[in-house]
C-alpha cells in the first residue's frame, strides 16, 4: 500500500482522479480509478498515516462520499417498527462488522457481487 509521505505526495496521488477547489469541493474525474484504487490508499492512510495526512485523507474520504451519495445507513427504524408490531414476515439482513470493517466490507461486497446477490 501506498504511504504518503506527505501532503505533495497526496496531491499527487489525487492527481487526475480527483480536484479539490480552494473551498474543499471535490470534482470526481476518474471514478473507476477512485474506486479500483485510490480509495483503498486514502482509507489506508487515514488510519495510518503522518498526523497531517491521516486528516486531509478524511476529509477527501468524506467529500467524496457525500459528493457521490454516500453516508451512514442504519436500519434502526425497521428494528423499531418490527418492535412495535408495524410489520410480520420480513426479515432485515444485516451485518454488525466489529473489526477491520473496511476490508470486511469490501469482501462482503465482493462475494454479493460474484454471486449476483442483491445488495
Amino acid at each position: 500500500m501506498n504511504t504518503y509521505a506527505d501532503e505533495k505526495s497526496l496531491k499527487n496521488a489525487i492527481k487526475g482522479v480527483l480536484e479539490i477547489d480552494k473551498k474543499g469541493n471535490i470534482k470526481i474525474v476518474k471514478e473507476k480509478k477512485l474506486r479500483e484504487k485510490l480509495i483503498d490508499e486514502l482509507v489506508w492512510n487515514s488510519v495510518f498515516g503522518k498526523e497531517e495526512i491521516k486528516n486531509i485523507a478524511r476529509f477527501i474520504i468524506r467529500a467524496t462520499a457525500k459528493k457521490l451519495n454516500l453516508g451512514p445507513a442504519t436500519v434502526y427504524d425497521v428494528y423499531k417498527a418490527r418492535g412495535n408490531g408495524e410489520y410480520s414476515n420480513l426479515t432485515v439482513p444485516a451485518i454488525n462488522i466489529r473489526g477491520l470493517t473496511y476490508d470486511v466490507a469490501r469482501a462482503v461486497f465482493r462475494a454479493a457481487k460474484k454471486s449476483n446477490s442483491a445488495l
